[in-house]
């Protein structure tokens, strides 16, 4: 250092100098002793506050700053300035700041300060040298990164530096993200050289979520953990989707590359890097042990993942769920693994998505979902809609209606037994089902609401029937059918009109059993296996209980005979149990001498019973012709007494 001295004049020129290794500078200095009065002009060439990890950006041109001495009060005059601070770049507006070089404390004014595009902010406050001690106010004008974003035009915040950086905020901030948002309130963070920390802050995703974060990380481990309190996912169509009083403990890792934030407990992890992110779940079940949405809706086995890539314009996810309910039927099985993958739209945050690549959901402003080649599973969407919790209420009238359409699909009632279809479509709301079901010519109407159903339809044809009704083969006809009742009893009405039989198990099965044995000769019908059955008139009154049909009435009418019953018979079991009069005038020119054959026959016809029973795909037929010869004796008598009135009773009603 060279000092000149001129009296009272004090001049230093270009000295070199450090203090500590917080600062590096080159001096000038002119000074009035008399007065008191000077100025100390720095070419500051480096600045390095280790404790607040802040340090001097090194340029060609070096940091110009001026400390004049005045009795007043003296002042630092900094020059705009660019610094590091944890890896990001901080300018500073120039600075005029009052300083106190006994207490080496100093008052910053209101300064402008831009962070890396990050954030920009005023900032005010004082600073302490000795200790290093900073108290500073910050109105937060803006703050960016990636997709976060501040959506307020301001937001008051206290940073306090004495040891460790203290950042606190009692007000509400805003932020979006990934098209949510955000509301922080209550935050406390604090950083030193070793950890950072959040402390007891609030956070609201979106009115969605909302938790209190506890956070410890170490930065020489680069890793940590977050304790989350009273968290609760809320959603405005489902309620209550996830809710835990518990403290739930989540593992934190994070390096220059990315951040990994994992759950042991819920086998869950959430991946973000630089321009990517992934949230990944393998196994929903202990998720579901405090998901209400995923109880009441049978989730528990499966897995997902959701996230967005760089190269990807939309956020992806797919999923792999084992549900207890097969609604879903491909190629005549139904099935259990629903495999999910789809996006969601990052500006309108609409979802598409196909499930097991033969259905499309697009979900918007209302929920469309469209198929083509597939079946659903009729037993079990009653299954399921008898399982679905009674606490389960649509919570807003303004939830998304349903609209499914399927294309040359069918309903599966049985292995062998579809009701096919060209389209088919159901629109779902407010817990109700209304549906139709079109193929060729006919049509079918379903509804279904808290558990009670109406089906109706008309016109349908014989390829329609012989889907329907199985081991059958039909020829022409007509069938039309009305069932109503509960998911779980329900009864209905079967009719079909002007149609042949051409193969039918059971009917196969009677008539092979009739022309085996004598006494029942006179129901032989030679033709059958070659042109079928006619039948004028058939129709089946039945109701369902258990898996099991119990037919209350059975007829059937033909050129050839008539058959009345009743019985039961188990689909699922493949089981049969009906009691059937066959009634025919085939052959029996015994019953053609007038009176024997009304005494004996019941006029011009024969009749007699049969038992139907065993396998509904191969039934055993047993004869009823000793009930019938017990009842025989009563018939005739009856038919003796009443002989008088059948012979005159024509001409007794001429006479009335």
């Amino acid at each position: 250092a060279h000092v000149f001295l001129n009296n009272y004049d004090v001049v230093i020129k270009k000295m070199h100098s450090k203090y500590k290794d917080m600062l590096d500078a080159n001096v000038d200095i002119n000074f009035d002793a008399h007065k008191k009065e000077g100025k100390i002009k720095l070419d500051v060439l480096d600045v390095n506050f280790k404790d607040l990890g802040l340090k001097f950006q090194k340029s060609k041109k070096p940091l110009k700053i001026s400390y004049t001495i005045s009795n007043n009060h003296d002042i630092i005059d900094v020059a705009r300035s660019k610094w590091r601070y944890k890896g990001k770049t901080v300018e500073l507006d120039n600075m005029k700041i009052p300083f106190n070089l006994d207490k080496l404390t100093a008052k910053i004014p209101t300064t402008f300060v831009e962070v890396d595009a990050l954030t920009t902010a005023f900032v005010y406050g004082t600073f302490s040298l000795k200790p290093v001690v900073a108290k500073l106010d910050v109105d937060l004008l803006s703050l960016e990164y990636s997709d976060i974003k501040m959506q307020q035009p301001s937001a008051s915040l206290k940073i306090i530096y004495d040891k460790k950086l203290k950042i606190k905020t009692k007000e509400d901030i805003t932020f979006s993200a990934n098209g949510l948002r955000y509301i922080i309130k209550d935050s406390k963070i604090e950083i030193d050289d070793k950890n950072f920390n959040i402390i007891d802050t609030s956070l609201n995703i979106d009115n969605l979520a909302s938790t209190q974060i506890n956070t410890t990380f170490s930065f020489a481990e680069e890793k940590g953990n977050i304790i989350l309190k009273d968290l609760k996912f809320k959603n405005k169509d489902f309620g209550d989707i996830f809710n835990s009083k518990k403290d739930i403990r989540l593992n934190i890792s994070s390096n220059k590359t990315k951040t990994k934030i994992s759950s042991e407990k819920f086998y869950m992890s959430f991946t973000l890097k630089e321009e990517s992110w992934k949230l990944s779940c393998n196994s929903i079940a202990n998720l579901a042990k405090n998901s209400k949405l995923l109880q009441d809706y049978n989730i528990s086995n499966g897995i997902f993942s959701i996230g967005k890539d760089k190269n990807k314009k939309n956020i992806q996810f797919t999923s792999s769920i084992i549900y207890p309910y097969e609604v879903l039927v491909l190629d005549n099985e139904p099935i259990k693994e629903y495999k999910i993958k789809g996006e969601i739209e990052k500006k309108t945050k609409d979802i598409y998505f196909k499930i097991n690549n033969v259905i499309d959901v697009n979900i918007s402003k209302n929920i469309e979902i469209k198929a083509k080649d597939i079946g659903i599973n009729i037993n079990e969407v009653f299954r399921y809609s008898n399982n679905l919790k009674t606490d389960i209420k649509d919570d807003t009238k303004q939830g998304k209606d349903i609209f499914f359409n399927a294309k040359n699909s069918y309903i599966y009632i049985s292995k062998d037994r579809h009701a096919i279809s060209d389209d088919m479509e159901f629109q779902y709301f407010n817990n109700a089902i209304n549906a139709k079901l079109k193929y060729e010519k006919a049509s079918a109407v379903f509804e279904l609401k808290d558990k009670k159903f109406y089906l109706f339809g008309e016109n349908f044809n014989d390829k329609f029937m012989e889907n329907l009704f199985a081991l059958s083969k039909l020829k022409d006809g007509v069938l039309s059918f009305s069932i109503s009742g509960s998911t779980e009893k329900f009864a209905g009405l079967l009719h079909v009109k002007d149609t042949t039989i051409m193969d039918y198990k059971i009917l196969n099965n009677m008539l092979a059993f009739i022309n085996t044995i004598p006494s029942l000769v006179t129901f032989s019908l030679p033709g059958y296996s070659k042109m079928g059955l006619e039948v004028e008139d058939a129709y089946m009154k039945f109701n369902y209980e258990n898996n099991t049909i119990n037919v209350e009435n059975i007829y059937l009418n033909s050129k050839e005979m008539d058959i009345v019953g009743e019985g039961s018979a188990n689909f699922k079991l493949d089981t049969v149990d009906l009691n059937l009069n066959l009634k025919s005038d085939l052959g029996s020119g015994f019953s053609k001498i007038p009176l024997v054959g009304f005494i004996l026959l019941d006029g011009d016809t024969v009749s007699t019973s049969m038992n139907i029973s065993g396998k509904l795909s191969d039934p055993d037929v047993k004869s009823l012709v000793a009930k019938d010869i017990i009842v025989a004796p009563f018939n005739i008598i009856k038919r003796v007494i009443t002989l008088p009135f059948h012979l005159f009773g024509s001409d007794k009603e001429d006479d009335k």
